[in-house]
């Protein structure tokens, strides 16, 4: 966004490109918190909770839409019911369609760069910009490699490295119901089951800062990848 902010590529003729692109912004944020809900214990709970709570400090209209929000006068089932909906299927596919909307006013105007140069003034017989190079194959190649060691990086922390600290402590996601209990219709889960639960979630916790600075990096080398096209 910083870099995006450097090359004044909110500026004409790319303004829709960058209002579609902070929509997505807020999307993904949407996203996020919506699924913060979801494991339903005590750290998402009350994050849900707080941020809710944020809404109604708006003047006059804050203490409805904060009712609304939920779906309750507090978080409950009508609320986890409703994050749940928005998280898998409403938002997802709002991202789907921002991106391709995103893609395409990219398409038609071109990619920025620092020089200030416009790609799209400059045109051969065919109409391909002289001043731009193919999305394919330069871009694709080089995000896919960038994609594939940070997944390999993923692979082997999680299977080699299981790391203790990494696990989600159990006295900050405990259920939010005040007595854990089976329901008798829910079988135990198997051996197998279980280790395959605990591999996703080491793989999705035990990212130390290289990984981080990793996952920073593939995203970086993507996104010159779509602004780039042409």
């Amino acid at each position: 966004m910083f870099r995006a902010m450097l090359y004044g590529s909110y500026k004409k003729p790319r303004e829709l490109i960058w209002i579609l692109g902070m929509f997505i912004f807020l999307c993904l944020m949407a996203e996020a918190f919506f699924g913060y809900l979801l494991p339903w214990g005590q750290m998402s709970y009350w994050g849900a909770q707080v941020i809710i709570s944020l809404f109604g400090a708006i003047p006059f209209v804050g203490e409805d839409l904060a009712i609304w929000i939920r779906g309750d006068y507090v978080v409950s089932d009508i609320t986890l019911n409703r994050f749940f909906a928005l998280h898998v299927i409403a938002l997802p596919l709002l991202l789907i369609a921002l991106i391709f909307m995103h893609i395409v006013a990219l398409h038609e105007v071109g990619s920025n760069n620092p020089d200030g140069v416009e790609i799209k003034k400059k045109k051969d017989a065919n109409g391909i910009p002289l001043d731009g190079i193919r999305f394919h194959p330069y871009y694709t190649v080089k995000d896919m490699v960038g994609a594939t060691v940070f997944f390999i990086d993923i692979l082997l922390r999680s299977c080699f490295l299981r790391l203790k600290w990494a696990v989600i402590s159990s006295n900050t996601q405990t259920s939010s119901r005040p007595i854990h209990y089976r329901p008798p219709s829910i079988l135990p889960r198997s051996g197998t089951s279980r280790h395959f639960t605990q591999f996703c979630v080491r793989s999705l916790t035990s990212l130390s800062v290289l990984s981080q600075w990793a996952l920073l990096s593939c995203c970086s080398s993507c996104c010159p990848g779509l602004i780039a096209v042409r």
